[in-house]
């Protein structure tokens, strides 16, 4: 009599024990899924569109200027690009910590986080005097958003904005070069 009514419990509990298992590792898939699409949401939300244009003005207005320096030259600029800035932190945290779809991520943001990194954080993240954090967490999501990306994408953007980050230099010194001759 008991080993009849052990055979089943032990079925039941391996059954509620292996759906709990598999509930549990759905939930998570979509919870994944579901925070790398907020984070489009977000950069795609008309705030943060307006944030990208004018930390792109600011750039490209001061495009040899680190982080540092950036606040004292223009407050309204900086401020949208260290909003920028913590966006991309806020998703190398994410990446790091496995809590959303990379893969998913990675295809929705690689393009933009690439224009950011090499026309901005390589360089005017890279000279910050006192090393901050943020140049680290931004150094390994471009590490780990290469391993999402096909390497032929990545050498060709990494050409196409570095390329963009010089115009962008280069302009700007003329530009101050003509000032100093007039």
């Amino acid at each position: 009599m008991t080993e009849a009514f052990t055979l089943p419990l032990l079925t039941a509990i391996l059954g509620a024990v292996a759906g709990a298992v598999l509930t549990s590792f759905f939930i998570s898939r979509h919870n994944k899924r579901t925070l790398a699409i907020e984070f489009h949401k977000e950069w795609n939300s008309y705030e943060m569109s307006v944030h990208r244009r004018k930390a792109y003005h600011c750039i490209k207005k001061y495009p040899d200027i680190n982080y540092d320096e950036l606040t004292g030259v223009d407050e309204d600029g900086s401020i949208s690009v260290f909003i920028i800035l913590r966006f991309f932190e806020r998703l190398g945290q994410c990446f790091q910590s496995n809590s959303l779809n990379r893969q998913l991520a990675a295809t929705l943001f690689y393009e933009s986080f690439y224009w950011w990194y090499f026309v901005s954080f390589n360089t005017s993240l890279r000279t910050v005097k006192d090393g901050w954090k943020s140049f680290e967490v931004i150094e390994e999501l471009k590490t780990q958003m290469r391993e999402y990306t096909r390497e032929l994408d990545y050498c060709e953007l990494s050409k196409k904005y570095t390329q963009k980050y010089l115009h962008y230099v280069s302009n700007k010194r003329a530009s101050d070069f003509t000032r100093q001759v007039s």
